[in-house]
């Protein structure tokens, strides 16, 4: 029995030891500042020259062809109204720019979208599906990534600004 509880001991906390260690290599890892995107207008941009300020950041990734970001990008639209004092910025995934400037218009979206065309910016926050949300805090660090209700974005964006 003794030995049993020592396995399991041990077994716990190699697995803490190894969530900390990919949480703190997510957060603190690889400058995302310096991937590429690319706008509707065909520019190649860095992330860095978007994310110059020192606001909060919501990132939503998405993608023409998801049915649930039909759904919630306007929801999204709505939420970056309602809180000015944080950066929205849209990245889908791997779109060519005329494409997505005739999706924009044809879904009416008021979305100054942009595109990950390799597919980097997605991996880089580790994003495995659409929709995703990723929320930075002043400093850019991540402190959401995920797919959530708004009223969930709602609670972090609020207590970000009150910082």
């Amino acid at each position: 029995m003794n030995f049993l509880v020592r396995k399991s001991y041990k077994m716990n906390i190699f697995k803490i030891i190894a969530i900390v260690g990919i949480f703190c290599a997510f957060v603190n890892g690889n400058d995302f500042t310096k991937q590429r995107v690319i706008t509707v207008e065909k520019d190649t941009i860095t992330l860095n020259s978007i994310m110059q300020n020192s606001q909060p950041k919501m990132l939503y990734f998405w993608a023409t062809w998801c049915h649930v970001c039909a759904k919630e990008t306007p929801k999204m639209l709505k939420l970056s109204d309602e809180f000015p004092k944080v950066q929205f910025i849209p990245v889908a995934y791997t779109e060519s720019p005329v494409k997505m400037k005739s999706f924009i218009q044809k879904m009416k979206y008021k979305l100054n979208t942009y595109i990950d065309f390799t597919g980097d910016v997605f991996n880089e926050f580790a994003v495995k599906a659409t929709p995703t949300v990723v929320i930075l805090d002043h400093n850019n660090h991540v402190v959401f990534n995920g797919y959530k209700s708004t009223r969930t974005y709602k609670k972090l964006l609020n207590k970000l600004i009150e910082k």
